[in-house]
């Protein structure tokens, strides 16, 4: 779950970078992730993290669709590792089903990916037709190639 973008809608402005204070923010998050400090540094995620992010993502939605923002907070209840906020924040936009861009900021840096992801029904048939006729045979040369490289 997660939260809309809307950067210019909400009154953000343009994507000028991420701040090295948004860096910092992780690198320290990664010796304090606790409720207290979380609380503590929500304005400086808010000012050197969302915001340029919401911003980015924004001016890219004419290209690449509406984009979704997910959330800062971990969902511990099933897991090992209890911190409550995540190290990185992502967000995401859809091209079609199962077809994305993701980018992330993190403590590391910035991540930027994309690709085909949790596919269903007509879209995984249009996917095994095309590789099982001529496409197929291109493909597995393709892939011949760069296993050799």
């Amino acid at each position: 779950m997660g939260t809309k973008a809307g950067a210019q809608a909400s009154g953000t402005t343009r994507f000028e970078g991420f701040p090295a204070e948004a860096f910092d923010f992780y690198e320290a998050l990664a010796d304090n992730n606790n409720r207290t400090w979380w609380n503590e540094h929500k304005e400086q995620y808010q000012r050197s993290v969302r915001a340029p992010l919401v911003a980015l993502l924004d001016e890219l939605s004419g290209e690449f669709g509406a984009p979704h923002v997910f959330r800062p907070y971990r969902d511990a209840r099933f897991s090992k590792d209890k911190s409550p906020v995540k190290d990185h924040q992502g967000g995401y936009t859809a091209v079609e089903d199962a077809i994305g861009y993701y980018v992330q900021v993190s403590g590391a840096g910035l991540m930027v990916g994309g690709g085909w992801y949790a596919p269903e029904g007509e879209q995984v048939a249009r996917y095994r037709t095309s590789v099982e006729g001529p496409a197929g045979a291109e493909l597995e040369r393709i892939l011949k190639k760069l296993a050799r490289t």
